[in-house]
């Protein structure tokens, strides 16, 4: 068991080293084309980039700031543990973790400075303040039945759907990843309230404890 845990743990923080680099280059191609002092930010929110600020309380309102989180990032990214190390190191995966996290929601907010935006007909952004208030909600109240997560892609695009029509009344929330949404969108069954990744869900909580 302690070797399947060691390469688990290995594999996530090789991962948060992935997800860490993909945000530093697209920072890098962000403030060679907009400059250091252009905006960030996820529409029609008051919550800046909602993940880095609800638990750091920094607020990110410039390319120059998100470069700073980045630093702060890069210290949360532990080494990849050595073959005969027996040390604990979930401490090491934790802090992985929320590198990758807030990487993460880097990479997503940058998609707003130098896109790609999210696509036509199909909503693939950040929720809004208006959409985290209408639902959250019902998670307080104790309204909420529950709600749907679903990642990756479905075997066929009306699977997808058949897993909508199932859920859509009894749960308020369905979180489906990217390829999920175009086998939704490739069935018709309608424009849906959909999620791009679990950075965007991740931020959809922060907010509505906030």
């Amino acid at each position: 068991m302690a070797k399947e845990v060691k390469e688990f743990i290995s594999a996530a923080i090789k991962g948060a080293h992935a997800t860490v680099e993909e945000a530093t280059e697209k920072l890098e191609k962000a403030i060679d084309i907009k400059g250091s002092n252009h905006l960030v930010a996820f529409p029609n929110t008051d919550y800046y980039l909602p993940l880095i600020y609800g638990l750091t309380g920094t607020k990110v309102e410039k390319l120059s700031h998100v470069e700073q989180v980045l630093r702060q990032v890069r210290k949360l990214s532990s080494k990849v543990p050595r073959k005969k190390l027996w040390l604990p190191y979930l401490g090491d995966a934790l802090d992985a973790g929320m590198a990758a996290l807030f990487a993460g929601e880097i990479i997503e907010a940058i998609k707003y400075v130098i896109g790609p935006e999210p696509e036509d007909n199909i909503w693939l952004g950040a929720p809004d303040d208006a959409i985290v208030r209408k639902h959250s909600r019902k998670f307080v109240d104790g309204s909420a039945s529950g709600f749907v997560v679903a990642i990756g892609a479905a075997p066929e695009a009306e699977m997808a759907a058949k897993l909508v029509r199932e859920n859509l009344w009894s749960c308020p929330l369905l979180w489906f990843c990217h390829s999920c949404c175009h086998d939704l969108w490739r069935d018709k069954s309608g424009r849906l309230w959909e999620d791009t990744t679990l950075y965007q869900g991740s931020n959809f909580w922060v907010c509505a404890l906030a």
